[in-house]
């Protein structure tokens, strides 16, 4: 299986949007969707903190998409054998992950207050090639740090992310709500949108808990 595939998969099931994981890895969306689609393949570091933030090993992402194992060896010394492009790997991600790891580990994510967001532009039809705006007010100690959405019975919930950092005054932040991942079918059927404070609301919630945060609904 192609490792653009395997990350697919990786974010759908978590239902992780394409923003979402780029602002996770600071990379850019176009950046996610050519690893996705098989355009790129991500470098050494990527594939470090895609193992990390997705918990798959690097054995099973890299295992069978022979093209991948031959992009890496091309940085290798022509004549090496395969088991030392993998000594390779192993050696230099070690270092990474642990870098990585010291980064991220004060990193807390937190949610924004679905109070504070206002719906600055929504299209009168939804269509997958549209997007919808929001501006928000960053409390002080917070940085906006990218969003997630989801839609289920009829409602797409959206929660905007944020990381606890030293700042001391809030700040302004705008933010275009993609929808190219839906289809038109299913934004056609939406009765609501809702902002949430937390990752798509909770389990064991409907959408009676988050209704007084609704920005639009179908009369």
């Amino acid at each position: 299986m192609k490792i653009g595939i395997k990350l697919k998969e990786a974010r759908v099931q978590r239902k992780w949007t394409q923003d979402y994981v780029a602002s996770q890895l600071q990379v850019s969306r176009s950046t996610i969707s050519s690893w996705e689609v098989g355009r790129t393949y991500p470098d050494l570091e990527s594939l470090v903190r895609l193992s990390d933030l997705f918990e798959i090993s690097l054995d099973t992402l890299l295992r069978e998409d022979h093209t991948m194992t031959k992009d890496l060896s091309k940085n290798i010394k022509k004549g090496r054998k395969l088991k030392w492009i993998v000594a390779l790997v192993l050696i230099i991600c070690l270092p990474i992950s642990f870098w990585a790891g010291q980064k991220y580990k004060n990193q807390r994510i937190t949610y924004l207050s679905p109070t504070i967001v206002t719906a600055t532009s929504i299209p009168e039809k939804l269509t997958n090639a549209e997007h919808i705006d929001l501006s928000f007010d960053v409390p002080q100690g917070l940085k906006y740090h990218g969003y997630t959405e989801f839609i289920e019975n009829s409602v797409l919930y959206i929660s905007l992310l944020a990381n606890f950092e030293t700042t001391n005054k809030s700040h302004a932040e705008k933010v275009e709500i993609d929808l190219s991942e839906h289809s038109d079918a299913e934004l056609n059927s939406l009765k609501n949108i809702v902002i949430v404070d937390g990752e798509f609301g909770a389990p064991d919630k409907t959408f009676a808990d988050f209704e007084q945060n609704e920005i639009w609904r179908v009369d």
